[in-house]
């Protein structure tokens, strides 16, 4: 026996049921170009490994600094001795002994020592550990262009995702219309059942296109989700695939590129560090003048009262040169002039690298908006070609054939529109990664 629901509860199921959907929508994130960029920064651990690396490098140069400053040693001893050789003198009726020494033997200083001149090492660590923070600061600017372009990279291919999900949607629309026509020609006798069974396979064939759209969609939200540290499920995409063009000239992007390339900037910290190297190196076997000065008290001192603390100073001037050290400076100083000559050539190299990939983003470019350009006039004729065939296949003029090829070639047509748009952004996007400066998409971050 079948039990039937009561109208109420249908009734309500359908009040609710759009309510329900609405408040699932509601609660997903809307996340924009933007706010993709902004959430990336904020959550990647490598941003955060990067500002340590630049605290580390700060302290390194505080450390190199502390060199110029004195240095202040205390020190103090306790001593316990058994015997203590000791001596008697007379003196008149009564006679006087003296020890030379003291059980308890107390020794309490402190030592300070100041470098006065070290042949220029202490400037050129300082130097070094500069350079040290300037390349950690320029990586950590690297890892945020590299976040970045991530970014923009997965985010326009959801983008793209989406926008053919929206034209496979479209396409269904198109062909479901065109079968409920067909439905209705082919009851009233005017068309036979072939032409509809063509709209109806047409209709399946949109609708699978469609689902397969929308397994895209999802794939590219998670590839976007994993960037931005977010679930798929958490956010709706805002965002459209637009055409901008460019005007640009590679003689001024490729000057940009190498002013902006951090590889190019790690290269000249690098030369810089090399140079202070070689000085160092070669300041290896050359004499360095200390300051040097010291108080202590101690005991045994007095030979009539020997537990007596007595204080005592000195002060002088070290000079201290190394006499020879196999020729290890000079080798030192040769290894670092090689590698000062290796970072130059590779300098250079990069600088050939840099001009072909600007060149190579210009010229993909222009064949980009070159395509995109053409394809505009061609969806125009195909919508105009769609709207005859479907107006003349109402009046009986034209068959469903005609309309389904119509239908084809738009579908294929907008496809090309987007897939065009889409390599124009990225090309543009190869283009910002050359010269490394993103502001043609307007970031915030």
């Amino acid at each position: 026996m079948k039990h039937k629901i009561p109208r109420f509860f249908i009734g309500l199921w359908a009040f609710l049921f759009p309510l329900i959907s609405l408040s699932s929508l509601n609660a997903q994130e809307k996340i924009d170009l933007n706010r993709s960029v902004f959430r990336a920064l904020e959550k990647n651990n490598l941003i955060r490994i990067s500002d340590l690396s630049v605290s580390i490098a700060q302290k390194k140069v505080q450390e190199s600094k502390s060199q110029y400053w004195p240095s202040l040693q205390l020190s103090s001893t306790y001593t316990r001795v058994g015997r203590i050789p000791s001596f008697t003198i007379p003196m008149g009726k009564k006679e006087q002994t003296f020890q030379l020494g003291t059980h308890n033997r107390i020794n309490a200083g402190v030592e300070l020592k100041l470098p006065l001149f070290t042949w220029g090492r202490i400037k050129g660590s300082v130097e070094l550990s500069e350079s040290g923070k300037k390349l950690s600061q320029i990586e950590k600017k690297q890892k945020i262009i590299e976040i970045k372009k991530n970014v923009l990279r997965s985010f326009y291919s959801a983008v793209l995702s989406k926008e053919m999900m929206e034209l496979e949607k479209e396409s269904v629309s198109r062909a479901r219309r065109l079968f409920t026509i067909s439905k209705k020609r082919f009851e009233a006798g005017n068309i036979p059942r072939l032409e509809l069974l063509r709209t109806k396979v047409q209709l399946k064939n949109a609708q699978s296109q469609h689902e397969e759209a929308q397994k895209n969609l999802h794939q590219s939200k998670i590839l976007l989700g994993k960037t931005i540290e977010m679930e798929p499920k958490d956010f709706i995409i805002e965002g459209t695939l637009h055409f901008e063009p460019l005007s640009v000239d590679s003689s001024q992007l490729i000057e940009k590129a190498y002013k902006n390339r951090k590889d190019i900037q790690i290269l000249e910290v690098q030369k810089r560090m090399k140079e202070n190297q070689i000085h160092i190196a070669k300041s290896g076997n050359k004499p360095n003048v200390f300051l040097f000065s010291s108080y202590s008290v101690a005991t045994g001192f007095d030979p009539i009262n020997p537990d007596k603390l007595v204080g005592n100073w000195n002060a002088g001037i070290q000079v201290a040169a190394p006499f020879f050290d196999g020729f290890a400076s000079k080798y030192r100083a040769t290894q670092n002039q090689l590698q000062l000559k290796k970072s130059q050539l590779q300098k250079k190299e990069m600088k050939e690298v840099i001009r072909m990939e600007v060149r190579q983003a210009v010229v993909e470019l222009k064949k980009a908006e070159d395509k995109i350009h053409s394809l505009q006039e061609n969806i125009k004729l195909a919508r105009e070609t769609l709207r005859v065939a479907m107006d003349q296949y109402e009046k009986g003029v034209a068959s469903s054939l005609d309309v389904l090829n119509a239908q084809k070639t738009l579908n294929q047509t907008e496809r090309l529109v987007k897939k065009a748009l889409f390599s124009h952004i990225r090309a543009k996007l190869d283009l910002c990664q050359a010269i490394e400066d993103y502001s043609w998409f307007d970031l915030e971050y």
